[in-house]
């Protein structure tokens, strides 16, 4: 082979290689250009619930954007279009591509804020976007219903529309149904449903507040309804006739719900109702459309199966969207944390009214290893991306709702829950980005947070942090080493560390890491009675804890902090000595704190060492009635014996 058919092909090889590169790297994705500005949109639909198909009628009013504008794309997916018209009733020229209706107009826009009308008739077989039930030879139980999810860009997928998170509109729904189906929806009911041919009735709602096209809903199906008020505020819960008795154990606290955010946030509850809806095969836990959330039938529990778990966080943390995500929307999907994640940390405010202290730090402890190994490679707010579906995972619910609690301790709660208030209050029917929340908490407290913002929101990885405890009784000092042992830079953040004395008495040295390691040398002339690490948990970091096994067992016998004596349970689950066990134990079976317990179990069952076994099975003989607390774990190891 000659050096030129040698040379020729390296660089095909190469073009090749480099190709498949790009082709498997996630395209750029921003907010997308807008054509106009729809300010509103009268959506008529009439749905076969047998047949599985929609007739659909959409009138969009809009002024211009862009100028000159010759044509206007909106999108649209597996629409059938019949006809489209503008205001003045001309018949306009359409073509259906790529998920894209491109409307011609009968003459140009030449001014921007130009009035734009059009009305478009449709029919559609939705495969997406919405979704259809009903009963089967196989399966005859199965309730005929149809529900929407639009989230994040399906409402294309069953009418043609804006399909963005910024772009808001007020609305006008006609659903046409068959008579004797209850329809959910969002905005204000216009009176009782208007028969309107044989077997059918028309429901009407008005939304007079913007809302992107997302959080459109519709619920067709059969239900029992409770109503209720908080205070003038209409409540609704829709559950299958079936699971009527198990309603009030999951919807009962939606009052309380709305008055603890309405207040912590400074911002009443923004929309004219809040009703809840429970369908059939729900793809997911719930849905935040504005007024009117769709929830799984997880969410409603027997007597029995109340006794282990509650609905509570799931429909907290979909109430709370109706302020972020549904009052104030991200900009585009590269913003979603601004959605999920406040929706997140607010739930876990919630435990913090509704339980306590504790088990607010609890939450935070369980969502944290998921934000740690969601954010190890991936920023919160990230611009490539395949899918909008890819937003939803990683580290955007847990490592947000941390992000979000880090602010709070960090700037304090009365500045915090200001800033927020401002946020939600200038961004009102808005798009944001995370810039606008940064400006506004820097602008109530006075503090720059834009390394902190560079570190968690636009930066991927955490802190992994060894700390190193060691009470010199020669010198009467406290010697703390903190190490950050990560690869990347060094992450700067606040930390403390809570010293307690014999007498009960204790203090907290507050102090800035900013470097690869910190030293501290304090005062200590006693064996102090527990140290706590972090104790505020100011900071999401992967933590080791090293020091004198009688430290961690004094701690976990003497911290008044919850956070300091689980941390000092896990820094001696590798420790098989007599006393740490003993300790464990101990802790295991009278702690006041039932995640302390837990996390005590989980040591103990560590490994398979004898004598850890042996704890593990007095536990369960001294409290066979609170069997159900040891984690699956725990039981795994008593099972071996």
């Amino acid at each position: 082979m000659g050096r030129r058919s040698l040379l020729t092909v390296v660089i095909v090889l190469l073009a090749a290689t480099n190709a498949a590169v790009r082709a498997d790297e996630a395209p750029w994705r921003f907010a997308r250009d807008r054509e106009i500005d729809v300010e509103h949109m009268r959506l008529a639909c009439r749905f076969d619930l047998h047949r599985r198909t929609v007739e659909g009628e959409v009138t969009i009013t809009a002024r211009s954007v862009a100028v000159p504008l010759r044509s206007v794309t909106l999108d649209a997916r597996d629409l059938e279009i019949a006809s489209v018209r503008d205001g003045s009733g001309r018949v306009l020229a359409f073509r259906g591509h790529d998920d894209k209706l491109e409307i011609g107009l009968a003459e140009p826009l030449s001014e921007r804020g130009s009035p734009l009308q059009l009305e478009i008739r449709y029919r559609a077989r939705p495969r997406r976007g919405l979704h259809w039930f009903g009963p089967t030879p196989t399966d005859p139980d199965v309730p005929l219903q149809v529900w929407s999810q639009n989230e994040p860009d399906l409402a294309r997928a069953w009418f043609p529309c804006v399909d963005t998170p910024e772009q808001r509109q007020a609305f006008d729904f006609e659903w046409t149904v068959p008579e004797g189906f209850t329809v959910v929806s969002n905005g204000t009911s216009l009176g009782a449903p208007e028969p309107v041919g044989p077997g059918e009735v028309r429901w009407r709602f008005r939304q007079r507040q913007p809302m992107p096209c997302y959080l459109v809903s519709v619920v067709v199906g059969r239900f029992v309804t409770q109503r209720v008020y908080w205070g003038e505020l209409p409540l609704a819960y829709h559950v299958p006739p079936d699971r009527a008795d198990d309603l009030e154990r999951s919807f009962a606290r939606t009052p309380e719900m709305l008055a603890f955010f309405s207040e912590r946030l400074g911002v009443p509850y923004p929309w004219p109702k809040y009703e809840q809806v429970v369908v059939e095969q729900f793809s997911y836990g719930g849905m935040e459309n504005t007024g009117a959330t769709t929830l799984n039938e997880r969410t409603l529990h027997s007597e029995r199966a109340a006794l282990d778990t509650t609905s509570e966080p799931l429909v907290a943390h979909e109430l709370a969207h109706q302020w972020f995500g549904d009052l104030v929307t991200c900009r585009d999907w590269s913003q979603l944390w601004l959605n999920e994640g406040w929706a997140t940390f607010l739930a876990a405010c919630w435990e913090e009214h509704a339980r306590g202290p504790a088990a607010y730090a609890w939450t935070l402890r369980n969502q944290s290893q998921g934000a740690l190994y969601g954010g190890r490679t991936t920023p919160l707010v990230r611009h490539r991306y395949r899918e909008p579906e890819e937003m939803f995972r990683g580290p955007t619910y847990p490592k947000g709702a941390w992000v979000l609690h880090m602010l709070r301790r960090r700037l304090g709660g009365t500045d915090f829950w200001a800033g927020v208030r401002d946020y939600l209050e200038t961004h009102r029917n808005g798009a944001v980005e995370s810039v606008d929340l940064r400006r506004a908490l820097e602008r109530r407290s006075g503090r720059s947070l834009g390394r902190f913002f560079e570190q968690w929101v636009y930066g991927a990885g955490h802190p992994e942090l060894e700390v190193e405890v060691r009470w010199q009784l020669e010198r009467g000092l406290l010697s703390v080493r903190i190490a950050q042992r990560q690869k990347t830079e060094p992450f700067v953040f606040p930390f403390a560390i809570a010293i307690t004395e014999d007498d009960g008495s204790r203090r907290v040295v507050p102090f800035e890491v900013t470097r690869r390691t910190t030293q501290l040398l304090l005062p200590q002339p006693r064996r102090p009675a527990a140290v706590g690490i972090d104790p505020g948990q100011q900071v999401l970091a992967a933590l080791t804890l090293r020091g004198e096994r009688d430290l961690w067992i004094r701690t976990l016998r003497n911290a008044p902090s919850p956070v300091s004596r689980w941390r000092a349970a896990m820094a001696l689950a590798g420790d098989r000595h007599a006393e740490a066990v003993a300790a464990l134990e101990l802790a295991a079976a009278s702690d006041a704190v039932l995640p302390v317990r837990r996390l005590c179990v989980q040591a103990l069952g560590h490994d398979g060492d004898e004598r850890r076994r042996a704890a593990l099975l007095r536990l369960l003989a001294r409290h066979r009635d609170e069997a159900a607390g040891l984690d699956a774990r725990g039981r795994a190891v008593v099972r071996r014996e």
